[in-house]
């Protein structure tokens, strides 16, 4: 595998000819396909190849979220972008037929809350969470604002291999980050995703919450939290 040292050709990625640009970080490389790389199609391959696939679209979901984007940035190691790493995290805990327990959408373990309810329909995702259990846990001199961020992983355990998963993902309104009362979030779903959840027979719901500053940006997150 060949190493750019020098930024003259820019960053290469993707397929041309018989390379492939590879960018890892701030690191980029040129690699040669093999030409006698054979595709394993064993049960077991096809399960692999599989597994693989559900855990690029939960990350690029996450990643489409811009605070959750630019937590996983922060906690990635050094020339690790925060989508590899992501991927890397959660490989364990996923599958072909979607997510396992200990998935997360947030990058390790947040401040704890709890629900008081939780609800999806065919038109929206609402949400109440009770007081935030350790106040002293917050600095309300800086976070001022708190949103939720959910993750909608849609499931057809009869459908074939390609099609048994889907990922959608929502974002809150910002909401004042109040601790002494319940903290009410609703989303209303677009046309397009009323029809994506709607075309899958299960579904599940992974939930992190994030407190902001003035500005919007990020200070704390919550650990995530899956409801069906």
């Amino acid at each position: 595998m060949a190493e750019f040292k020098e930024k003259f050709f820019g960053k290469v990625s993707g397929k041309f000819g018989d390379f492939i640009g590879v960018i890892k970080g701030d690191e980029n490389y040129l690699a040669k396909f093999s030409a006698n790389r054979k595709i394993d199609n064993s049960e077991a391959g096809i399960k692999r190849r599989a597994k693989f696939k559900a855990s690029i679209l939960a990350s690029k979901t996450i990643m489409g979220i811009p605070n959750l984007k630019t937590l996983w940035k922060l906690k990635a190691p050094k020339k690790q972008s925060g989508y590899n790493y992501c991927i890397q995290y959660n490989y364990p805990n996923i599958d072909m037929d979607g997510t396992k327990a200990g998935y997360s959408i947030v990058p390790d373990y947040g401040f704890a809350f709890s629900t008081e309810s939780f609800t999806i329909t065919e038109d929206s995702i609402s949400l109440t969470v009770l007081p935030l259990i350790n106040s002293t846990t917050f600095d309300l001199t800086i976070e001022k604002s708190i949103e939720a961020s959910f993750i909608v992983e849609l499931i057809n355990p009869d459908a074939d291999i390609s099609k048994k998963l889907a990922f959608t993902k929502l974002v809150s309104a910002d909401q004042i980050l109040d601790l002494e009362n319940n903290i009410i979030f609703a989303v209303n779903l677009l046309e397009t995703e009323k029809n994506l959840i709607a075309s899958y027979p299960n579904k599940k719901v992974h939930i992190a919450l994030i407190t902001k500053n003035e500005s919007g940006e990020p200070i704390q997150y919550s650990s995530s939290l899956i409801k069906s």
